[in-house]
């Protein structure tokens, strides 16, 4: 029986340049919203968009779950300022320290609403864990690194009682990035979790995903059982997936579940 102790160099090398190439043809590891896909997505989703007829019915409601400082809340505002399409825009974030940010950064728009609320799967009183104040890999589940401690009790709310409760039918654009909870928040969303509710579902996995106890497979699996095709983000498009366990790799990248009748459309550069 041969046991190694030490990586043979050649071995170590291909191992690394295999990596390096694997994570770049996946579009992982990238969470600049110019560069990783997310802001060719608002804007493919923002042309369809704005062909539809103007009027009070015609605004668009983005939920952005996890919104720590607003650079996706920013983004979107851009966007539709762009394409002129109205929209309402939901911030949500648990954090003391985010809300004060996001009421500085884009309190003054009209069409922004910042909620002080985590959404997860249960309403509840909770811990919120964070390396700092205003962190974004503030969590509702404690981290493996070392210095992430306990910041700061935050109230939870499923998405489903809080569509109830403003009397909202609809979520034009669900962004869930909630650092693990990203399951959690989806199966709180009970009978909502439907493509003629919410038809567009962008939502992060990575390494929280594992320090939840989830995989993308359990992700794969909820939506897809409500209807959902499921594609991988990349940064001029969206691959349309069927789940294999080499994606399990929990690493962070994005994720978009559609309306199978505008998976298609959706898609296209």
């Amino acid at each position: 029986m041969r046991i190694l102790t030490r990586l043979p160099f050649w071995r170590h090398v291909a191992r690394a340049v295999g990596g390096r190439l694997f994570h770049w043809a996946e579009n992982n590891s990238d969470c600049e919203i110019k560069r990783n896909g997310e802001g060719w997505l608002l804007q493919a989703v923002f042309r369809q968009w704005a062909g539809a007829a103007a009027g009070p019915s015609s605004r668009k409601i983005i939920f952005d779950v996890g919104a720590n400082v607003g650079d996706f809340s920013a983004a979107v505002l851009a966007t539709a300022d762009r394409w002129q399409v109205p929209v309402c825009v939901l911030a949500f974030d648990p954090s003391e320290a985010c809300q004060t940010k996001l009421k500085a950064r884009l309190g003054h728009d009209g069409r922004f609403e910042p909620v002080p609320l985590a959404i997860a799967g249960e309403n509840a009183s909770r811990f919120l864990f964070s390396p700092a104040p205003g962190s974004g890999h503030a969590s509702l589940v404690r981290r493996e690194p070392a210095g992430t401690v306990q910041t700061e009790t935050v109230e939870v709310v499923r998405l489903e009682d809080f569509l109830e409760s403003r009397q909202m039918a609809r979520i034009d654009f669900l962004k869930l990035d909630v650092e693990g909870a990203e399951l959690a928040a989806l199966r709180g969303m009970g009978d909502r979790l439907n493509p003629q509710i919410v038809p567009l579902i962008q939502f992060e996995y990575g390494g929280t995903t594992l320090d939840a106890g989830a995989r993308l497979r359990d992700l794969f699996g909820l939506l897809e059982s409500k209807g959902y095709r499921v594609a991988k983000l990349l940064p001029q498009a969206i691959e349309v997936r069927r789940y294999a366990p080499w994606m399990d790799h929990f690493t962070y990248a994005n994720f978009v579940a559609l309306a199978r009748a505008g998976a298609q459309s959706a898609g296209q550069r």
